[in-house]
């Protein structure tokens, strides 16, 4: 399914850098280059499967132009960083009929309830930005509103783009009945905004694009993620950076607020060094030191301690409810604070994105808490309530997380297998014990699982580094 040219961009030049890409430094005209790009295979099950509702992810190209210091597909391995490739229509139109012998499009049919009348959400732009730069040249998403329309198939897109304003993309993606859109965003302080998220759209352009699709009817939420210390909280020039994104959201017509705080990889090659001494040295904190002593056990990912962020999450939470929004926690810390079992704020009685994945850890989570406060403290979860039926087909040599020997090794090792060791874990972080950082306390082993109780966690009021008044 072929894209169409992008007729109506026009740009303008400022001081010799492309003032709608923030990238180009064309010094005569800046055009949209339709070069081929080569395939590259954007559809996949999420690894974050564990505690996510949306388990099929799509990223439209291989690469982002938008080049955020703290983005985590820098560090991820198998993924593209410098040749772009470009995910195919039809491989997704295969994934949406179903029709295909492949067992991970099997896979992906049955993830996004296909066989249902009205299917799980899609989730789009989970490692790339899918209206940044690349996309402004190659019009890619100018064809996938129809696709998605032609199999009733709803979509959350996450974007820190402001492509959506243009005319010929705000027509193609003002499809209320499919689209929900949630805008990336950590500061409203454009200046250090720009340091940080390097080529992306200032903040005023970001808010003005979610009010453009929220007035079409267009549901639109706020990613509040990741939070920082010296950036999300209070800056020199904005005091009350947290309160005014959600303020701002919420005047812009925001239905959600999403949240995570950031996390330092527990480890970094020598060419990712310079993006975290250039954040740190933006927020006046030696980040990578600060989390390593606050986390005394860590894996891939060095997360801080819940009584950490307390302070920050609770006011928020307290600031999205009076703003009349659903407040959710992509964070493993605060898990309980999510409204719904799905992060992304999306209520499960939503008539068009509620059929999300409920065999997720957020959702244990959230319906321990919901059981435990209307009585019920002696109730057990485990395993089965984690893991979606659907799990058992898929080898986990297909999700992102494994690549080279280490997948070949685990060819017949299943997403299932995966996840019932995850959720009998007592002792790394990734289990749920650690994990959620005592949230759910296991009771007893039966038939092999741990079986968990939900555990009310004390709030703490530590002093941090936060600035949060």
């Amino acid at each position: 399914m072929a894209s169409k040219p992008v007729a109506s961009l026009r740009y303008q030049k400022a001081g010799g850098v492309c003032k709608d890409c923030n990238t180009c430094a064309d010094k005569t005209h800046c055009a949209p280059v339709r070069k081929p790009l080569r395939p590259y295979d954007g559809i996949r099950l999420t690894a974050d499967g564990f505690d996510c509702a949306l388990p099929v992810a799509l990223d439209s190209h291989s690469v982002c132009s938008f080049k955020c210091l703290y983005c985590f597909s820098n560090f991820l391995g198998g993924h593209g960083h410098t040749e772009v490739g470009q995910t195919r229509l039809n491989r997704l139109e295969h994934v949406l009929i179903g029709d295909s012998k492949d067992e991970k499009v099997k896979a992906f049919w049955k993830a996004l309830k296909r066989d249902q009348k009205q299917p799980c959400p899609l989730q789009m732009g989970a490692l790339t930005d899918p209206f940044d730069n690349i996309e402004r040249n190659q019009g890619w998403a100018l064809g996938l509103p129809a696709l998605l329309e032609k199999y009733h198939q709803p979509i959350r897109v996450s974007t820190k783009g402001k492509l959506l304003m243009l005319p010929d993309y705000l027509d193609a993606w003002s499809k209320p009945d499919l689209v929900w859109v949630a805008f990336s965003l950590i500061t409203t302080d454009d200046e250090l905004l720009a340091k940080v998220d390097r080529y992306a759209p200032s903040s005023k352009e970001r808010f003005a694009t979610m009010k453009a699709l929220s007035d079409r009817g267009v549901s639109t939420s706020l990613r509040f993620r990741p939070a920082i210390p010296g950036i999300s909280d209070s800056t020199a020039r904005k005091k009350h950076v947290w309160r005014d994104l959600i303020d701002k959201a919420a005047d812009a017509g925001a239905r959600a607020v999403s949240m995570e705080v950031l996390f330092v990889p527990g480890k970094l090659e020598p060419h990712d060094m310079f993006h975290w001494h250039e954040l740190e040295s933006l927020t006046g904190f030696p980040l990578q030191k600060i989390y390593r002593e606050i986390t005394p056990r860590y894996g891939a990912c060095i997360r801080p301690s819940k009584a950490w962020t307390e302070e920050l999450f609770l006011a928020c939470h307290e600031r999205t409810k009076k703003n009349g929004m659903a407040f959710g926690v992509s964070d493993p810390t605060w898990k309980e604070l999510n409204d719904y079992g799905c992060c992304c704020g999306i209520a499960p009685d939503d008539p068009v994105f509620g059929n999300w994945q409920r065999e997720n850890a957020t959702n244990v989570v959230v319906e321990a808490k919901k059981a435990y406060d209307a009585g019920d403290t002696l109730r057990e979860w485990s395993a089965a309530d984690g893991i979606p039926e659907w799990a058992g087909k898929v080898p986990i040599q297909s999700m992102c997380m494994n690549t080279g020997i280490k997948s070949v090794m685990m060819r017949h090792y299943t997403w299932k297998d995966k996840l019932r060791v995850t959720w009998n874990d007592l002792r790394s972080a990734r289990g749920p014990l650690k994990y959620f950082q005592g949230v759910l306390m296991p009771k007893r082993v039966l038939d092999g699982d741990v079986r968990y109780v939900y555990n009310p966690v004390a709030h703490k009021h530590e002093k941090t580094i936060w600035k949060i008044k």
